[in-house]
């Protein structure tokens, strides 16, 4: 779904399998609150535009989110180890399916649904910098079995 908006701001629900694929291209869309009610996490991938500063609170869905580009432009997001941060590594987005699991010691908030159904993950190590862990950050990663919380 290509947004293709030029907007400051907008919200985006995916309902079921209403699409694969979510863009930002728009240099344009400064911010967006992407929800999915996406009972058969088809997301497969995220591709953010040059001028998206803003991603709202909880990225859910993506049971089968493999890729997540950014343009080389934007200034408001990185990647790193296939985990979607912003650009100063202080918030950890969200995770794709390729992700080890391990969390960069920059990062201090895990979002919600960060690694929402990834049943690739079996352990995790949260480094002590995290000082906070959003809702349901880790629902239905059912074979996640070790959680280890750095001193």
């Amino acid at each position: 779904m290509s947004t293709g908006l030029s907007l400051s701001f907008v919200s985006i629900i995916l309902i079921k399998n209403s699409s694969k694929d979510v863009q930002t291209q728009s240099e344009n869309l400064l911010s967006f609150n992407l929800f999915l009610i996406d009972d058969t996490n088809s997301l497969t991938s995220l591709t953010i535009g040059s001028g998206l500063q803003s991603i709202g609170d909880k990225l859910a869905g993506g049971a089968k989110l493999t890729s997540i580009t950014i343009s080389p432009q934007n200034t408001s997001f990185v990647l790193e180890d296939n985990l979607l941060l912003t650009a100063d590594g202080k918030e950890l987005i969200k995770a794709t399916v390729q992700s080890t699991g391990t969390i960069p010691d920059t990062v201090e908030t895990i979002r919600g649904y960060a690694f929402e159904s990834y049943s690739n993950i079996t352990s995790v190590v949260i480094p002590s910098s995290v000082k906070s862990i959003g809702e349901d950050a880790f629902y239905y990663s059912d074979k996640l079995t070790s959680v280890v919380i750095s001193d």
